[in-house]
């Protein structure tokens, strides 16, 4: 027999496992996964597991059994990686009575050798068959000390036998002075702080946050907020953090506010600000601004602000224009209007988009004597300005009320010297000589025909929208001309990809009867161009559509939409069907049903059946329903009970009644499903469609022939039963469920005690509560179900509850925020009070 299994036979191996059931092949197989020793797993790995739960004195030593113990739980509470000699023997020791205590410091190491090599000292073997030992020893590099890890039998059947185990107060403080890998510390940390043993926890999390953990960092702050030594606590977070990584400071600043934690919040602050240059705007800016939004105090914001004053004959102009939007929103008028004014003087007005940003900031701090006087000297100095940027800033001004300004603009002949191709300058010239009333003006400036012009190419500014605008100002403003050539123009020759630019021309050639310019734009492949991954953004375009009668197009952009689903994404199956309802595209919709049904049999096609229903096409869900009935050829009860469900959901009982009449439930084996809802809602169903005689019949053979193994199927059986006034068939299932149900999954025995308890089987409860459930359920399976199985055992008065109770919190299942600020002992007791400094 060879020592290791190589990959092929590994394989083979499996398929063994899976085509016999036999559990035991499995778990050699993945007690072998790392090491290849997988026969040595299955013959010895038994005998292995009963030496250690045989105790002490037997095939172990005293000290052997404390050592693997402290592996196996440093192991089972978060220490994945190999453990230093060092952690064991301090963890071991702590746990053996004092007069059991080794003479000599060194006296684990040649114990650890001998449980990892299979031989003691004296000739005497610690493995089993000698072969597998209870510890595996390795190295990081040649002469390095050795470091030690469970065997992997070990290591997969202990966690369930010690779950109720918290570990000991040796084991934890050896943890914390030991464990160096971050994820073996953010592991021990959760494992510490979901049994209530916060100090460990805690002193977990602040050796992982020195280690470079920003997660600990917060969680840190976020758990000893009702400490006293939180304000302690969180100024050390606050110095602690890396001010590089942004995601983590915001946080920590985010949990710094919710503990109102304000000293810690400057002292967090006053780190970015020593590091920022006081002549840099932009950076001091954008600073100041995101301080005052994390809560920082206005003092220390203000401050940073008057450091910009402070140098102000060395601030670039560019940069404090660009900041000069933050700085208003945190500083003081005074500070402000200082650094306003420097900006008015000295800002570059051929920097259009800088000029335009100061006028909007000067008006939103209603600094009018400033905006008065950078008016005047747009003003002035007009005629080194770029015809082509003083629409805007003209735009800008009138917005501003700087409507005197803008007349002097409009004096100096603005229209006659603008550029023609630019539609983007065009709209505002337009906008604001038409605010301005200077028809003259307009005169001339359309007068020189723009529509022949501007250039209709997709630009990065949004070309598509500002012609449709402009458009719109041409008809409002009485232009026909100019409206008629343009509208010619944007019909043969703009993009048409987005949806709701294409809708909104089509919309204004209707209004203006340009039938022409309609027939152009509608000859055009609109189907073909669409680019939307957002089906309501294609809804106005097909309502356009309606409306000018284009019905042929209005299809072609319907289908398009059902051409491209993806029926794997559920959501936007029902996103594409509500658009299509909306505006009545019948036909579509026919062709999403076809489109499902060729989708039978995919793995995803019932959810089309469910998104049809959703978005209110019911008759084209149902018929799809039919259908998947119609073609289906499962035998498993739980696809069947799956198809039942999603026919129940789209209310189609003809669905469900061709489903029963076909035979599939009948010809199942009804103890073959696993999923929990399922005989419950076949019941359901068959109680809907055919009545209650053909339900009793089916929750007769339901009863009968459930596996016991499927609790929670039970339970969810029992709950139906109860709620259709099944008596008989709910009589046996009760005895059935109460003398023989599996007790191995926490939320199951919740639930089954749940449904015994509507169903006043008082009887059945105390039958099972004789088997001892809070014995034998696995405390390492969905902890978090232990409130649900404490709150029926309350219920019922069991005994049980208490010592439930006390193995839950030990393994970490129940909630802890009650034991806030210091936790428990190890031992279950109330913590004594400890400081951030023990």
């Amino acid at each position: 027999m060879p020592s290791e299994l190589s990959y092929e036979e590994r394989a083979q191996w499996r398929e063994l496992a899976v085509a016999n059931g036999d559990a035991r092949l499995s778990y050699a197989e993945r007690a072998g996964v790392l090491d290849g020793r997988i026969v040595q797993h299955l013959s010895g790995g038994p005998e292995l597991l009963d030496a250690y739960l045989s105790g002490p004195g037997d095939h172990f030593t005293r000290h052997e059994h404390a050592l693997i113990t402290a592996a196996l739980d440093a192991n089972r509470l978060g220490h994945t990686a190999p453990i230093p000699e060092a952690l064991l023997a301090e963890a071991a020791d702590g746990s053996l009575a004092p007069h059991h205590r080794a003479a000599h410091e060194d006296w684990a190491a040649p114990i650890l050798d001998a449980l990892a090599h299979g031989e003691r000292t004296d000739g005497t073997r610690t493995d089993v068959r000698c072969t597998l030992t209870p510890l595996r020893a390795q190295r990081d590099a040649a002469g390095a000390p050795p470091l030690y890890e469970p065997t992997d039998y070990l290591r997969q059947h202990i966690p369930r036998v010690r779950a109720d185990q918290a570990g000991a107060p040796a084991l934890w403080e050896a943890l914390c002075r030991h464990t160096a890998d971050i994820a073996d510390l953010e592991r021990l940390q959760d494992a510490a702080w979901k049994r209530g043993l916060f100090r460990y926890a805690v002193d977990l999390d602040r050796r992982a946050a020195i280690a470079g953990s920003g997660d600990a960092l917060i969680r840190i702050v976020e758990r000893t907020a009702t400490h006293p030594d939180a304000d302690r606590v969180a100024h050390w977070a606050a110095t602690r953090v890396d001010l590089s990584r942004a995601q983590q400071v915001d946080r920590l600043f985010d949990t710094l506010n919710a503990s109102e934690a304000q000293e810690a919040i400057d002292a967090l602050a006053h780190r970015f600000i020593v590091q920022t240059d006081p002549t840099d705007s932009t950076a001091v800016g954008v600073l100041a601004t995101s301080l005052a939004a994390k809560g920082v105090s206005p003092e220390v914001v203000e401050a940073l602000v008057n450091s910009l004053v402070s140098q102000a004959d060395l601030l670039k102009i560019d940069a404090l224009a660009l900041a000069l939007p933050n700085l208003q929103r945190v500083s003081t008028d005074g500070t402000f209007r200082l650094l306003a004014q420097r900006t008015v003087d000295n800002l570059d007005l051929m920097k259009t988009r800088s000029v335009v940003r100061l006028i909007k900031v000067l008006e939103v701090a209603g600094a009018h004597h400033l905006l008065e006087k950078f008016a005047h000297r747009i003003v002035a100095e007009a005629s080194s300005i770029d015809p082509d940027e003083l629409p805007f800033l003209m735009a800008a001004l009138w917005h501003a009320e700087a409507k005197e300004a803008v007349h002097s603009l409009i004096s100096l002949d603005i229209a006659t010297r603008v550029g023609l191709d630019n539609v983007a300058t065009i709209l505002p010239l337009l906008q604001v000589l038409r605010a301005a009333e200077a028809n003259d003006a307009i005169r001339a400036f359309l007068n020189r025909a723009p529509s022949r012009h501007i250039d209709l190419a997709p630009g990065p500014d949004g070309t598509e929208s500002i012609v449709c605008e402009l458009l719109h100002n041409l008809w409002q403003m009485g232009a026909t001309g100019e409206f008629v050539i343009l509208a010619d123009r944007a019909a043969a020759q703009m993009d048409l990809q987005d949806p709701g630019i294409v809708a909104a021309l089509l919309e204004l050639l209707r209004s203006a009867e340009l039938e022409e310019a309609l027939s152009t734009l509608l000859g055009r492949d609109l189907a073909g161009h669409l680019s939307s991954d957002d089906p309501s953004w294609v809804q106005p375009l097909l309502a356009a559509l309606r409306s000018v009668e284009a019905t042929e197009m209005f299809e072609a952009v319907a289908m398009r939409l059902v051409d491209d689903l993806d029926f794997r994404e559920s959501e936007y199956i029902e996103e594409v069907t509500r658009v299509l309802l909306a505006v009545d595209a019948e036909q579509a919709i026919d062709g999403l049903v076809t489109r499902a049904k060729a989708e039978a049999n995919t793995g995803h096609e019932l959810l089309s059946v469910l998104s049809l229903f959703e978005a209110g096409a019911q008759e084209a869900a149902q018929q799809l329903a039919m259908y998947h009935v119609s073609v289906t050829d499962e035998t498993e009860l739980d696809e069947i009970s799956l198809l039942a469900w999603y026919c129940q959901m789209c209310h189609a009982p003809d669905a469900v009644r061709e489903l029963l009449n076909q035979g599939f439930v009948d010809r199942a084996d009804i103890g073959s499903s696993w999923e929990p809802d399922a005989y419950a809602v076949l019941l359901e169903a068959i109680s809907d469609v055919e009545g209650e005689r053909a339900a009793h019949a089916f929750a007769d053979r339901a009863a009968a022939g459930i596996d016991l193994d499927n609790t929670m199927g039970i339970a969810h059986l029992l709950k139906a039963m109860t709620m259709a006034g099944l008596s008989r068939p709910s009589a046996v299932l009760i005895q059935r469920a109460s003398a023989g149900a599996s007790l191995e999954h926490i939320n199951s025995v919740a639930n089954l005690l749940e449904a015994l308890i509507d169903a006043g089987a008082d009887d059945a409860i105390q039958d099972l509560l004789r088997r001892e459930p809070t014995s034998q359920v696995d405390l390492t399976w969905g902890t978090s179900a232990c409130e649900t199985l404490l709150s029926a055992l309350r219920k019922v008065g069991s005994p049980q509850a208490e010592d439930f109770t006390r193995r839950a919190r030990a393994a970490g299942g129940l909630p802890v925020e009650s034991l806030l600020p210091y936790g428990l002992e190890t031992d279950g007791r109330p913590a004594a009070a400890w400081s951030w400094d023990w």
